[in-house]
């Protein structure tokens, strides 16, 4: 008698887990692309800043040379 209500309380609890664990990796698979995101503009802003150092020291070079 007591056992019925505890495999059906366990397996609908077993059922909610799942549903739960599934919600969470939507969650972070979202947070993960707009991590990504965040990552390749920021990496896009690094690569301009990078490209002027460079042009300056390749200006500095080219005075030199001349």
């Amino acid at each position: 008698m007591m056992i019925m209500p505890a495999l059906i309380f366990g397996n609908s609890m077993k059922e909610l887990g799942g549903k739960m664990k599934d919600a969470f990796g939507v969650a972070g698979s979202i947070a993960e692309q707009a991590i990504s995101s965040v990552r390749t503009v920021y990496s896009y802003v690094g690569e301009k800043q990078t490209l002027k150092r460079f042009s300056s020291a390749l200006e500095t070079c080219m005075q030199l040379g001349i």
